[in-house]
């Protein structure tokens, strides 16, 4: 016989469920595309904070909007929507039900999402195009713990995450296999 958990426990449980997925598409996403665009073996941080820093300089206007920087930008700016971008479904699947009555929402969760800048959808469009879009994303928004994230090697995979729990993990395992992953 299973025992019924009580709503507190359900919610703890899914506040770290929720920090796993954050964590996932804040470090364990950009690890692997990283890997798979440069073809090497292993993370090269230099290579994240030079496309990182390029991008935020254009965002802010610092660097000279020339042709070869605007078509740069474009793609950092796809590459990151793509690496960011936290599906609506499988949000919604992390955060689950209280027993078969009750679904589990963001607001329940606040604390969830302490440490993390959120941006709401958005699209570029270009000559009636729609040439890149996101669903919703987090961003970490301490640059420093994000970098030793980066560099910490037990970030690679889903499977490897720090007190990730076996619910999660299987969650976006069956997301990567459907939608691919950047290896």
């Amino acid at each position: 016989m299973r025992i019924k958990k009580d709503y507190d426990t359900v919610l703890k449980e899914r506040i770290a469920d929720v920090k796993t997925l954050l964590l996932y598409f804040n470090v364990t996403r950009v690890r692997q595309y990283y890997i798979k665009r440069d073809g090497t073996s292993d993370f090269v941080l230099a290579s994240w904070e030079s496309d990182f820093r390029f991008y935020e300089s254009c965002k802010n206007k610092r660097i000279t909007r020339s042709t070869a920087n605007r078509v740069m930008a474009g793609k950092l700016r796809k590459a990151f929507n793509e690496i960011h971008d936290i599906p609506y479904s499988l949000l919604y699947k992390v955060l689950g039900w209280y027993g078969s009555e009750r679904r589990i929402v963001l607001d329940d969760i606040p604390e969830a999402f302490v440490g993390y800048k959120k941006y709401e959808a958005g699209k570029k469009v270009y000559k009636g195009e729609i040439k890149d879009s996101f669903c919703r994303k987090w961003i970490m928004e301490d640059k420093m713990l994000l970098r030793s994230l980066l560099c910490d090697p037990s970030y690679d995979r889903v499977e490897t995450i720090p007190n990730a729990s076996k619910r999660v993990i299987g969650i976006i395992q069956k997301w990567e296999v459907k939608n691919g992953r950047f290896e």
